[in-house]
């Protein structure tokens, strides 16, 4: 099972996220290294408020189970799932810039994680999650992301 995002484990996602290059071989999916980045970053300023996408979120994916089964035990498909133009921002930076920026929002995420566990943010799948969820849900993201590309 992927591990949360909080900030004991940010030091083990930052070296993951160190070890990827700008050359990396990926093993699905069609984003490269650093659009993976700002993807990853996309995410997370979703959960801290600061892009704003509509709640396109329906019964299914609102259900507890069905979010502790995504966000558990059942591994994400590999190359199945197109993430949506939203969320596929163009990297305007250097994999350099764009690994700092997501690193910066990664330690930005946890400060409100540690002061509001409980604050709410749309995602526009599953509709309202806590950022205790949300941790969750972006230490599953990171992990898939980095595997991608063997990090």
């Amino acid at each position: 099972m992927a591990a949360t995002l909080d900030r004991a484990r940010i030091p083990a996602f930052s070296k993951r996220i160190d070890a990827l290059t700008a050359d990396a071989h990926r093993h699905w999916g069609r984003m490269g290294p650093i659009e993976v980045l700002a993807h990853l970053r996309a995410a997370l300023r979703l959960s801290l408020g600061q892009i704003k996408l509509p709640d396109e979120s329906t019964a299914l994916f609102r259900n507890r189970v069905i979010q502790w089964l995504l966000l558990g035990p059942l591994p994400w498909p590999k190359g199945k799932i197109e993430a949506p133009s939203s969320f596929q921002p163009t990297p305007g930076d250097s994999m350099e810039e764009e690994r700092a920026k997501l690193k910066k929002a990664m330690e930005q995420f946890v400060d409100a994680l540690d002061g509001e566990p409980d604050r709410i943010a749309v995602h526009p799948a599953f509709g309202d999650l806590t950022l205790r969820k949300w941790a969750k849900l972006h230490g599953k993201h990171f992990d898939h992301h980095l595997r991608q590309f063997g990090a």
